[in-house]
């Protein structure tokens, strides 16, 4: 049996299945070292959300830190494989004695699917750590060279991240490119947004 969006759109239970993904919302040390009275924040869980309906609760995130605090939004590059996920965390449950577990439960699901075998889809990430233009395009063609495509890219504080099809013989890559770091599945860039004057920046 399906369920039905607002749009009258028919999601059915494969949809939900073939989509679940990490998501990470984090305000981290290095990015308010110079802040007081800052503490780290972080919320994971996994969802089948699209971004724009996760950017709404990165926002209220945002908002519930203190002032000048910077968060980031994440989510992973791949889909995750529910029935794994779902199989460890029975065991989990069963293992935790003192029904710890159950108090932190949606960090739990999102701490067991981040695992890579629980990866359902076999995307790669490039790490791109400079803005250059040319080198960016120099990039894009030789990935396209090797007919991989590429998904998306996003822009990150630091230079772009890269989302490809599939992954790929990389040993010339590696030798070409030297500031790009090849990460086979890991969170993928999506937003960082500070808290300005009771507002997101």
């Amino acid at each position: 049996m399906g369920k039905w969006e607002s749009n009258k759109k028919l999601v059915t239970d494969s949809d939900i299945r073939d989509n679940v993904r990490v998501v990470l919302f984090v305000s981290r040390n290095k990015d308010n070292k110079y802040l007081n009275g800052f503490k780290q924040r972080r919320e994971s869980f996994i969802s089948t959300k699209s971004t724009e309906e996760l950017s709404e609760k990165f926002k209220e995130f945002v908002l519930r830190g203190i002032e000048g605090e910077n968060s980031r939004f994440y989510v992973s590059v791949n889909s995750r494989d529910i029935d794994k996920i779902r199989d460890e965390l029975l065991v989990e449950i069963l293992r935790s004695k003192s029904g710890r577990g159950l108090l932190f439960i949606q960090s739990l699901i999102a701490s067991i699917a981040s695992k890579k075998e629980y990866a359902k889809t076999k995307k790669w990430l490039l790490d791109i750590d400079t803005k250059d233009t040319e080198t960016l395009e120099s990039i894009k063609e030789y990935i396209k060279n090797n007919e991989i495509n590429i998904e998306k890219i996003v822009e990150t504080p630091n230079g772009y991240h890269m989302v490809l099809e599939h992954g790929f013989d990389s040993r010339e890559f590696k030798e070409k490119f030297t500031d790009v770091e090849i990460k086979r599945d890991d969170m993928l860039l999506l937003a960082s947004s500070t808290k300005c004057n009771g507002n997101v920046q």
